[in-house]
Order: structure tokens, then C-alpha cells, then sequence
């Protein structure tokens, strides 16, 4: 199925505004803009950095810090950002690791408060402004492959706890929740049991939703057990119980290359459903695990290698989604001011902009331009909004970096047309 031709220039039209309008909301001398910019121009050394960032929060002394640090950055090849340099001379003289320790715990706090959301009182003022400027909120406690029974029953708490604390209060609550982080052991090599204790955890979920006018969102994960989490997501919601509810929603990767087989599937389970649900189209968040472990295993890569080739593909499936809008509602979670263009462009042509159930959905801290943005052109705008503290965050907070400054990233690419930058 292809678009039209108007929607294909309609599209082009509004990307370039877009376009050029984020670029001016785009902070120029912020502590993240810089971050992007420097990861921007240095692949390697934006892996190297996010790695020492990942293993940080359990690095106590000046000197663990110090040794880690220097163990991650000693291969970079130069040119090294001047920052870089200062950093490392600074390490190799007398008092000089504490110092540095001591700025960096401070440096990577300050720029995890850009990206999660450190409590429910924070929380709770943050969704205030954001409504004040007319945009919803979905709230996701971080956590996810959880090891313990204990924090898998404290994931679950969480859960229904946010629900029973935000969700009686007029406007339906929206939470994001991980198939992971409720049973410690769930992978398909475990799948009957995988299946009946997700399910059963899932089940305690929908059931306080309907309690509490709250609407879950089941979010996307790993390659490996996506197809798990999907099928005890679709087998729930068609319980019985559960078969009229509607404010039930999964995410749906696009840089997965078998993903046009995985919408058509939930479409012909939607359609029989009778009762429709929402897919949250995201691109992916994995990306570099999924082909690191393709290839140290010997499988056939599962996503596409290509950014353009995501981006083409989720165009593909947001079209497909929305001629099939009877049966199921999409909502697109993108930053690509050329994929928001072909979403509006598409939507309103299938008649489906102003209806209630369509959104954008942006992450907090990453997509603050595209969030002012889009609230000034009318588009109805839903933040992503992780609630953790740094230990629980830093993967995330890690992950969301990685996606979001290589070089074909979209904020790379809009900062990149600003003259100079780190060097």
C-alpha cells in the first residue's frame, strides 16, 4: 500500500518547517547539547564514554573512578576533544583522580536529570508544566531483566502503586511497563513458565487499570524475547476478562526487519478482537546490542543496518496501521521531524487528526524542542517520562545517548548545521 502523492509532498513541505523550527528550539551551549555534539563527531569515543557511564553508579572511590575512566578512553585515537585531553592530564598528577572523580559524579548527575525523572514528587510538578503547556504524560519506573523474585514483586508494586496513586485523579494515567522486570527468569528457553507468571502479573496490572481509569502501555525489549512478550501481551488482552478493554497498548519496533509480519499479525488479532488497542510505533532502542549479539552468536542480524531503512520502514508501518484504524489505534514515537511530517500528513488524510486516540509520543529531556515545537502547531503531544534513580537509570540513560547521538541521529544532524562545535 502507498501513500498518495499529495501526502508524499505534504510530508516534504512540513518536514522542512519542522525541520528548520526544532533547530531553532535546539539549545546550542547546554550541558547535553554539548554531550551530542562531542558524541557526534566521535563515534568511538561516545561508546567508550557511555560504557564508563553505564558502570558508574557502582564506582565509589576517586580512585575506581580514575582507573575505569582512563581504562575506557587510553584507545581513543586522536583527535580528542579538548575537554578529553584536560580531563586525562588532570588524572595523572598528584590529588589530580579525585578532582576529576569528583566533577565527573557531579557532571553525570546533572546530566541524568535531563533524561529521568528522579521521584514521584518531581514527577507529579514536571507533568503539572507539561500540562500547563497542553501536553499528557506517560510515566515508566525504571527497571527491566530484573534478577531476584524480591525485585520482581517490587517492580509489580510499583507498578500498581503509581496506578492506585495517579490514576483515580480526572485525566486517565498512562504507565509503561516491561514484561522483564516481572519474572526473573523470562526468556523463551523458559516459556510455559515465562508465559503463566508474566501473565498472571499482567493480569493484577490491567485489572487495577480498569480500577483505576489508567491505560498501560506494554513497552518493546530485546529481539530474543520480543515475540514472547508480544504473545502473552495479545493472549491476555483477549482473555475474557479483558476482552473490552481498550486503554491497552504495545510497542512495536521498526528497525526490526520482520516487523511488517508482527503488525499484520496483531491487525488480524485486533480485527477479531472486535475492541481495538494501540501499538506505540518506536523505532528501537537496542540497536547496537541486537547486532553486537547477532554477531558473536552467528545469527542473522535482526534489524535493519541502515537508519534510512528504519525510517522508510516505519512510514510503512504507520500507513499500514492507519488504514486498518477501525481495528487498531497508532500512535508514533519518533523525533525524525521527517517521520512526525509523514504521520500528521497520513493521519489527517485517513481522517484520524483531532480523534482522541491519536498522539506523539516524545521522550523527557531528548525531545524538549520537538515537544515546544509541535504544542505550538496544535499536534496533541504525550512525554515518555523514565522515573528512577541514577543506578536503576543509568542503562536506560546510557541507551537513550547512544540512540541519539551517532551521526545520522537526528539531533546530531540538527545540531551539526551549527558552525564550530567541540573540538
Amino acid at each position: 500500500m502507498q501513500p498518495h502523492e499529495s501526502i508524499v509532498q505534504d510530508t516534504r513541505n512540513l518536514s522542512s518547517e519542522l525541520d528548520q523550527q526544532i533547530h531553532e528550539e535546539c539549545p546550542r551551549f547546554s550541558f547535553p547539547a554539548l554531550l551530542l555534539r562531542a558524541g557526534g563527531q566521535n563515534e568511538q569515543l561516545r561508546m567508550k564514554l557511555l560504557e564508563f557511564v553505564d558502570v558508574f553508579p557502582a564506582l565509589h572511590t576517586g580512585n575506581e573512578i580514575k582507573e575505569h575512566f582512563l581504562a575506557y578512553v587510553r584507545d581513543i585515537p586522536p583527535p580528542r576533544p579538548i575537554l578529553l585531553r584536560i580531563a586525562v592530564g588532570v588524572m595523572r598528577i598528584p590529588f589530580g583522580g579525585y578532582v576529576i572523580a569528583k566533577c565527573a559524579r557531579k557532571a553525570i548527575e546533572i546530566l541524568a536529570q535531563h533524561f529521568i525523572i528522579k521521584d514521584g514528587p518531581f514527577f507529579k510538578r514536571i507533568q503539572d508544566r507539561y500540562a500547563r503547556e497542553g501536553a499528557t504524560t506517560v510515566s515508566d519506573h525504571l527497571g527491566e531483566l530484573v534478577v531476584s523474585e524480591v525485585e520482581a514483586k517490587s517492580m509489580l508494586k510499583k507498578y500498581v502503586h503509581a496506578m492506585e496513586q495517579w490514576g483515580r485523579k480526572g485525566q486517565q494515567f498512562h504507565i509503561a511497563i516491561k514484561f522483564s522486570a516481572l519474572f526473573p527468569y523470562f526468556c523463551p528457553e523458559n516459556q510455559e513458565e515465562s508465559k503463566r507468571r508474566v501473565k498472571d502479573a499482567f493480569g493484577i496490572i490491567l485489572e487495577k487499570a480498569q480500577e483505576t481509569n489508567s491505560f498501560v502501555w506494554v513497552d518493546a525489549e530485546h529481539h530474543h524475547i520480543q515475540s514472547l512478550v508480544e504473545e502473552i501481551f495479545l493472549e491476555t488482552i483477549c482473555e475474557h476478562r479483558f476482552y473490552s478493554f481498550t486503554s491497552v497498548g504495545i510497542a512495536l519496533q521498526a528497525y526490526l526487519k520482520d516487523s511488517s509480519r508482527r503488525v499484520e499479525r496483531m491487525v488480524r488479532i485486533a480485527r477479531g478482537r472486535k475492541n481495538p488497542f494501540s501499538v506505540r510505533l518506536v523505532k528501537g532502542a537496542y540497536w547496537d546490542t541486537e547486532v553486537a549479539r547477532a554477531l558473536q552468536r552467528g545469527w542473522a542480524i535482526p534489524v535493519f543496518r541502515k537508519k534510512n531503512l528504519t525510517d522508510k520502514n516505519f512510514n510503512a508501518l504507520l500507513y499500514f496501521l492507519l488504514a486498518h484504524q477501525k481495528f487498531i489505534h497508532v500512535v508514533p514515537a519518533t523525533h525524525n521531524p521527517s517521520n512526525i511530517a509523514f504521520a500528521y500528513c497520513a493521519a489527517k488524510k485517513f481522517g484520524v487528526v483531532g480523534k482522541e486516540n491519536f498522539e506523539f509520543q516524545i521522550l523527557y529531556g531528548l525531545g524538549e524542542p520537538i515537544r515546544r515545537v509541535m504544542l505550538k502547531r496544535g499536534f496533541p503531544v504525550r512525554v515518555y517520562m523514565p522515573i528512577g534513580d541514577l543506578v536503576t537509570g543509568m542503562s536506560y540513560f546510557a541507551r537513550r545517548i547512544i540512540e541519539n547521538t551517532s551521526n545520522e541521529g537526528f539531533l546530531w544532524q540538527l545540531m551539526g548545521k551549527e558552525k564550530g562545535g567541540l573540538s
